[in-house]
């Protein structure tokens, strides 16, 4: 029999892109070719994960504009292989069961109107070879080389004893001048031993900043990208190589800010702003032509609902 294994994150505040429901839940329901379907319901097992923790009282969080917090992660308090067929389930609960009423905090279900998002493999960063194999002798900050700035997780592979503090941003994370625009981190508190951990929020940068105290053996280092779904099909080329180059940046910058909506920026807010939105628009109809269709119609259907700032230009 086949077990169905589920993470789900409750951001729990509200942001420019995420307006929280007050509590956390999840709903499945499944359709087999055969008729017969999966749902969710009273028999299914359920648990707060252990090792991802609430960030300590005077920790510096993310910017008011962010839905997600930074992620914390203990991997001393790790509850072992949960997502195995043959996990011990006996001392999870069963799942509470909501009325009709009590999940109307939730609002009205609608069909996911975009492509699921693309991830790709793990990969190595670009200078990844320079630090396998080293250990740290001091607190140290390694700069992870990316082939652009791009969305993406975290990896990493190290040894090293347990209560040791390993934190993860890129160079995006903080913006001059203003220190309440902090973006996202990772926090990662290592168990006794050879272990590996991928930070599942996604984060944005040209570059990933490993925070290492000391005693830390890397093995591995290394990121796995992610990004909207769109195949591109416009092009661009002529003679002077200074266009050709602006061009290159002019899409890359457009895909960057592609996610569930046309963000403003993809590390300081991921909110829409309607007025990018519409000028973009036009751009990146030469670009991808249908397969960014759907993050245009959702971005205009959300302009008149669903945030408390509807206008934001």
């Amino acid at each position: 029999m086949n077990r169905l294994a589920v993470l789900v994150w409750y951001m729990g505040r509200d942001g420019f892109s995420h307006l929280s429901s007050g509590r956390g839940g999840l709903y499945v329901e499944t359709v087999s070719p055969a008729g017969s379907g999966l749902v969710s319901d009273a028999g299914w097992k359920a648990r707060r994960h252990p090792a991802y923790l609430q960030a300590p009282e005077g920790e510096k969080g993310p910017n008011f504009r962010l839905p997600e917090s930074d992620i914390w992660y203990d991997a001393a308090r790790e509850p072992g292989p949960w997502t195995d067929r043959g996990c011990d389930l006996s001392k999870w609960e069963n799942a509470e069961v909501w009325s009709d009423e009590e999940a109307e905090v939730f609002g009205m279900l609608i069909r996911r109107p975009l492509p699921f998002f693309r991830f790709g493999g793990l990969t190595d960063f670009g200078n990844t070879p320079d630090v396998q194999g080293m250990t740290t002798e001091r607190d140290t900050t390694l700069v992870m080389q990316l082939t652009a700035n791009v969305q993406f997780t975290p990896f990493l592979r190290v040894e090293a004893p347990a209560g040791k503090r390993i934190e993860i941003c890129t160079e995006t994370y903080g913006t001059p001048n203003a220190p309440d625009v902090n973006g996202l981190w990772s926090i990662y508190i290592t168990k006794e031993g050879l272990q590996e951990y991928e930070s599942l929020g996604w984060m944005n940068g040209k570059t990933a900043l490993f925070h290492l105290p000391a005693g830390i053996t890397i093995h591995a280092l290394g990121y796995r990208g992610t990004e909207y779904a769109a195949d591109r099909a416009g092009s661009f080329r002529c003679d002077d190589d200074f266009l050709n180059r602006l061009w290159e940046k002019a899409y890359h910058t457009l895909h960057l800010c592609m996610r569930d909506t046309f963000m403003d920026c993809p590390n300081r807010e991921r909110a829409q702003w309607w007025g990018m939105q519409t000028s973009r628009c036009r751009w990146r109809c030469t670009v991808w032509i249908q397969t960014q269709m759907p993050c245009m119609k959702t971005g205009r259907k959300r302009w008149p609902r669903g945030m408390k700032q509807p206008v934001r230009c």
